[in-house]
């Protein structure tokens, strides 16, 4: 069975085709790997700028807001009194896997360190494995969020499921001060308004995001055994002022789901969040039909 690792980038989504005069190697070695995937597409996501556990529990459950109902701003609360949490992690547990998630914040928040047991993870790595160095802005970086998900992977044999759940890129980005280096790396042609501020802060953390996948597809390929690796963006960021001047994204998210046992013809699929763990698993499925 193939190693699974999913990726829930904090704040990602393409914003090239919102903003043409951003420079297309932002998102490079994303594009690359949307070219081999196996499946990829537009991501309806049920959060905008914020309550990344809306779009989370969505993932890992299956339930839709209907589903939910008054609980569906909060749905961890009502969860944490639950004795059993069905879904994705349940699913995977049943064929073998150990289950295990990485998130550099206090467990504690939105009650996961209750929830994630219920839900059927074995381990979870949050802030307290990281330290202040490690910080890319205001939070723990993608890059040692990587390298500690390939050091975790590269040390065991077990057939395992890992989920990273990212932060670097949360926010409030004015809080920050402007990325060093030539604009002409994030940008085609510069914006020469106060409004695009955030906007530079926030894409220089895409670019670190981008540099995150390409160390994680570069180790997957490494493993002894196959793998497959999901990824996909929790909401669009807070940037309102860049909203307003240049105007405002649909709300949807990117994912991708790439195999390292076979050459794929991507096959492309807007999705709902609620529906990509099936898709996850499909794809292993797949692996061992063949």
């Amino acid at each position: 069975m193939p190693t699974l690792v999913v990726v829930q980038s904090e704040s990602f989504f393409d914003p090239r085709p919102v903003y043409p005069f951003i420079n297309p190697d932002v998102l490079s070695a994303f594009d690359r790997l949307r070219e081999q995937s196996w499946q990829t597409g537009a991501l309806n996501v049920p959060a905008w700028g914020a309550n990344t556990v809306r779009t989370e529990s969505a993932f890992l459950t299956g339930l839709t807001p209907e589903h939910l109902g008054v609980h569906r701003f909060n749905p961890y609360h009502r969860f944490a009194r639950e004795t059993h949490i069905p879904g994705l992690v349940a699913e995977l547990k049943a064929m073998g896997y150990r289950c295990v998630c990485i998130h550099p914040y206090p467990a504690g928040f939105y009650r996961r360190n209750e929830v994630y047991p219920k839900m059927g993870f074995d381990a979870f790595y949050d802030i307290q494995h990281f330290s202040p160095e490690q910080k890319c802005g205001q939070y723990t970086s993608d890059e040692a969020v990587a390298d500690f998900a390939v050091k975790l992977l590269e040390n065991t044999n077990e057939q395992m499921f890992v989920y990273i759940i990212t932060m670097e890129n949360h926010g409030p980005l004015h809080l920050e001060s402007q990325p060093e280096g030539p604009l002409s790396r994030l940008y085609t042609d510069i914006p020469d308004t106060n409004a695009s501020s955030d906007l530079s802060v926030y894409l220089n953390h895409l670019q670190n995001a981008d540099r995150m996948l390409q160390t994680l597809q570069k180790a997957l390929i490494q493993l002894p055994r196959p793998a497959v690796l999901g990824w996909f963006g929790d909401h669009v960021p807070i940037m309102e002022q860049v909203y307003e001047h240049y105007g405002y994204p649909s709300g949807q998210t990117e994912y991708l789901i790439w195999r390292t046992f076979s050459t794929d013809t991507p096959q492309q699929a807007d999705l709902n969040v609620d529906e990509l763990g099936v898709a996850l698993l499909d794809a292993l499925v797949c692996r061992i039909g063949e």
